[in-house]
């Protein structure tokens, strides 16, 4: 969640990710404005999507007159089950 704790409203910009990045990342709900009004909050959705696990990447979130936000992703999996007969 981004929430926006201050008494005005916030204009925030994602840092466009490299095309080799394992992450996409999308906004709910999804709107034309990049603006969070005082109080209100946005919802981040991450993908992740690849084998190498270890391998972190930085989304940085841009906000006008403000400081930036920055948020280390981490790819996770939970190990395979193997079972023998």
């Amino acid at each position: 969640m981004l929430q926006n704790v201050s008494n005005s409203s916030a204009r925030f910009q994602l840092m466009a990710k490299p095309n080799y990045s394992q992450f996409t990342v999308m906004i709910e709900p999804k709107t034309q404005t990049r603006n969070i009004s005082p109080g209100m909050h946005r919802k981040l959705i991450i993908f992740f999507r690849g084998d190498i696990l270890d391998e972190p990447e930085t989304l940085i979130i841009n906000v006008q007159q403000g400081r930036s936000v920055i948020i280390k992703l981490r790819g996770y999996r939970d190990p395979p089950l193997l079972r023998g007969k």
